[in-house]
């Protein structure tokens, strides 16, 4: 049997190569057109400004025009078409500029409504007392999302090995996350603490919040427990990015973990 040419065998090596080549290559096309294609009809519809609307001006329909973009470029806080009618009558606390895309950080929302319209079915609105450090230094304002963290006495225990003086032992927990503030003391929509409203006006003692009906005496009681012990439940600020919740059971700290914590960071760093 006659042997095949090197030549012959290195053009048939090359002819496959370049086949398979062309192959991935529009393999590779092809899912990056059906990718962008996607993108193109995988839309959704947000609301767009039609025109330049300053701080504190009320927003009406004929401001407002529907946009779709794809869902790849939505951003968490974009106002959706099917929120358009919640918006129409609350003022703005920023300026907006003219084709814009409507975000919520920037709505007063709330400003013609109560608080009893703003509870969903199954929902409940609990205020909590707040001083300047358990209410966020007066930064919280109606539409804000935070969490709540309470900290709790427990009974008195010797102090963490290597520590001379006994210790009081309180627990820091978790006790909610992504709530709505819905009222700052007895404002439901004005933007305390910023817009047109002097500083003054942040100073607020009380918040109230949306939490689940299920959730109500959770609350209420770390309020009573925090209150009889002492210690305080606090208002968290969250990222305006909108971030879900995370999902995690809550984990309480206690402080001789806090302070074991700290003497193996001390050896750690000790020569």
């Amino acid at each position: 049997m006659a042997s095949v040419p090197k030549e012959t065998v290195y053009i048939i090596l090359a002819a496959v190569c370049a086949a398979g080549g062309f192959l991935i290559q529009r393999s590779y096309v092809e899912s990056t057109i059906s990718e962008v294609r996607s993108q193109l009809t995988n839309t959704v519809k947000v609301i767009k400004i039609n025109q330049h609307i300053s701080t504190g001006q009320v927003l009406t329909k004929e401001m407002c025009e529907v946009s779709e973009i794809p869902v790849s470029y939505v951003h968490p806080r974009m106002v959706r078409e099917s929120d358009l009618s919640r918006v129409f009558g609350n003022p703005v606390r920023a300026p907006v500029e003219k084709n814009e895309l409507l975000l919520w950080n920037v709505m007063n929302m709330g400003a013609g409504t109560s608080v009893v319209e703003k509870i969903s079915e199954g929902q409940k609105a609990v205020t909590l007392p707040v001083n300047l450090v358990t209410g966020g230094a007066g930064l919280l304002r109606p539409n804000i999302r935070v969490d709540l963290f309470g900290t709790f006495r427990q009974s008195p225990g010797s102090a963490p090995e290597g520590s001379a003086s006994s210790v009081v032992d309180i627990t820091a927990v978790k006790l909610l996350e992504n709530v709505i503030v819905v009222a700052v003391g007895n404002e439901a929509g004005l933007d305390l603490g910023g817009g047109d409203r002097s500083r003054e006006a942040a100073n607020y003692n009380t918040i109230t919040v949306l939490v689940q009906a299920k959730e109500v005496e959770k609350v209420l009681l770390a309020i009573e427990m925090s209150r009889s012990m002492g210690t305080n439940v606090y208002c968290v600020l969250r990222s305006e990015m909108g971030e879900e919740q995370d999902g995690q059971p809550s984990r309480p700290v206690s402080t001789r973990e806090f302070l074991r914590g700290l003497n193996v960071a001390r050896d750690a760093e000790a020569p």
